[in-house]
């Protein structure tokens, strides 16, 4: 059975910059109109668990 380890560093790191990519585009979300939940609420854990994950 052949190994895919090249793909699965490449496939991590993707992830891992698609998870960086994320929260540095919900840093610039405006915060504006009076809402209940920040704009930022679900792409900063989103980029966070993408980056995580990739990164292992």
């Amino acid at each position: 059975m052949k190994t895919q380890r090249a793909a699965d560093i490449v496939v991590g790191c993707l992830v891992a910059l698609l998870g960086l990519f994320v929260l540095v585009a919900s840093m610039w979300i405006s915060m504006g109109g009076v809402h209940r939940l920040s704009p930022r609420t679900f792409p900063l854990p989103w980029g966070r668990c993408f980056s995580s994950a990739g990164s292992h």
